[in-house]
């Protein structure tokens, strides 16, 4: 049996070839020992063949090992790889959130300032302007002191505005548009004064809610908005420049006092004069 096992395939050859030969007549003993020399030769190379052979398959084996550890690493890179972009796009997800917040906060942040700051820039120019009324009213009141104290005009604030306001009994007659003499020369002593100053006076006529019976005027608003051109025509005539001046009538729509009594109605009865910034009307032309 383990002479079976021994015999290889170019051995079994061999002795079929032996075996033909055997059967087709004599074989010399040196044809024998050519034939037995070739079938070692033979079995030789067949048993490297195998050899070699099997060492192929022990390294095709091996590589195939390699390769499915190498697959089994590339993949799990690939999946520890496709993982770290996920983390990384949801980092910058939330680091762009991040940013967008904060850009809306600072461009709040930045209304707000610029608010405060146009808030103080106002409250500056309303304190210097403040101050400037202080000052002229301090003139003012230094320059009419005799008129005041005659109780011929009044120095107020109305609705932020410094205000010259006279009683309609000292410049006309009821119901009437034409000056006194009392007027004329009030109004002239307040011309002298007022035109070196650099405002813009508004003549603003005012009267009580008791309507007019003169034909001449249709009502109250006429009446007081006539009066206010005479007092303009006056002062501009007294060298108060025209450009600087402008007139109306409000008649009993914008009272002082309440109407229901004599006295309310009679400090109801004025002219006054608003005292507003200066306009440059001359680039105009």
């Amino acid at each position: 049996m383990s002479r079976m096992k021994w015999m290889t395939i170019p051995s079994l050859a061999a002795l079929m070839v032996l075996g033909g030969l055997g059967a087709t007549g004599c074989v010399t003993q040196g044809k024998f020992d050519d034939l037995m020399a070739k079938h070692k030769k033979l079995d030789g190379k067949y048993r490297a063949s195998e050899s070699l052979s099997a060492r192929r398959q022990r390294q095709i084996e091996a590589l195939d090992k390699k390769i499915a550890k190498v697959k089994a690493a590339l993949a799990s890179v690939q999946k520890d790889l496709a993982a770290t972009r996920e983390n990384m796009s949801e980092k910058l997800l939330k680091k762009q959130r991040a940013l967008r917040r904060q850009a809306e906060e600072l461009e709040a942040r930045m209304r707000e300032l610029k608010k405060s700051r146009w808030a103080l820039a106002e409250l500056a120019k309303i304190k210097a302007e403040m101050k400037r009324q202080k000052e002229l009213n301090d003139k003012l009141k230094l320059s009419f002191a005799k008129m005041i104290s005659a109780g011929r005009l009044k120095l107020i604030n109305r609705r932020g505005k410094l205000v010259i306001q006279m009683a309609s009994k000292v410049l006309f007659k009821s119901g009437k548009s034409r000056l006194t003499g009392l007027g004329t020369d009030a109004l002239k002593d307040l011309a002298v004064v007022l035109k070196g100053i650099n405002r813009h006076f508004q003549v603003a006529g005012h009267t009580d809610n008791i309507p007019t019976h003169r034909r001449k005027y249709r009502d109250n608003w006429a009446l007081s908005g006539h009066r206010a051109t005479v007092v303009v025509r006056l002062l501009q005539k007294n060298g108060v420049p025209g450009h600087r001046l402008s007139g109306a009538g409000f008649g009993a729509f914008d009272p002082v006092a309440n109407n229901r009594s004599a006295s309310g109605r009679a400090l109801n009865r004025r002219i006054e004069i608003t005292l507003l910034p200066a306009v440059n009307i001359k680039k105009f032309r």
